[in-house]
């Protein structure tokens, strides 16, 4: 990465210095990415001088693509491990496993194969869509 390509730090001490050595830490990084690996390290510590810095606004958590997350109901008592997905600086969605699905109350479903008898139901996930499940009494 060229140090020019790099906003300027403006007439502070030691700005040029700096800006410099951050383009020679992010080239490093490229060079890692090029060949399969990550920089998790890199990450932390600019995200924690962002942190660290006055009048620096809070974004929230940040989230890094192809990360898991946790997704849980209202209650919180339900959870399920998601992958998130980011483009630039936006969390654009959060994928659950193909094994789970949604269900929304009073919500008619159809195309479902409900086998068995009782009061369990056991729900049947294929593709992130439940096709159906198997009612018993345990």
């Amino acid at each position: 990465m060229k140090a020019s390509t790099l906003k300027s730090l403006g007439a502070t001490r030691l700005s040029h210095q700096f800006r410099n050595m951050a383009a020679q830490v992010i080239s490093a990084a490229e060079i890692r990415a090029d060949h399969g690996g990550t920089s998790p390290e890199t990450v932390a510590f600019f995200q924690d001088a962002l942190a660290k810095t006055p009048g620096t606004p809070v974004l929230g958590a940040n989230v890094l693509n192809g990360s898991n997350v946790t997704v849980k109901n209202s209650a919180g008592a339900l959870s399920h491990v998601a992958v998130a997905a980011v483009s630039g600086t936006t969390l654009t969605d959060v994928k659950l496993a193909s094994t789970a699905s949604f269900v929304d109350n009073a919500v008619k479903q159809s195309g479902w194969t409900v086998t068995g008898t009782g009061t369990f139901f056991t729900p049947t996930v294929v593709a992130g869509v439940c096709t159906g499940g198997v009612l018993s009494e345990s």
